[in-house]
């Protein structure tokens, strides 16, 4: 693998480290949106907080997949 591509994937690594996070922080505060929200508002709430959770997981299967790639080969 050339430098330019183990470059841009290492990139591509820290960009998905950064929206693991910012996922994983967006359903926190759906989440406690939701504990705050008044009744008629949770259902909604709840629903975005799992949407951010599951692009979390993409992220981090993302992640994972790059891993693998960037691992140094024999």
């Amino acid at each position: 693998m050339t430098h330019a591509n183990r470059s841009v994937l290492a990139l591509l690594n820290r960009r998905t480290t950064e929206g693991f996070y910012t996922a994983i922080l967006l359903a926190c505060l759906a989440f406690a949106g939701m504990l705050l929200a008044p009744s008629d508002h949770m259902e909604p709430l709840l629903a975005l907080a799992w949407l951010f959770m599951l692009s979390a997981i993409a992220f981090l299967v993302g992640k994972l997949g790059l891993e693998l790639v960037l691992e140094p080969g024999p």
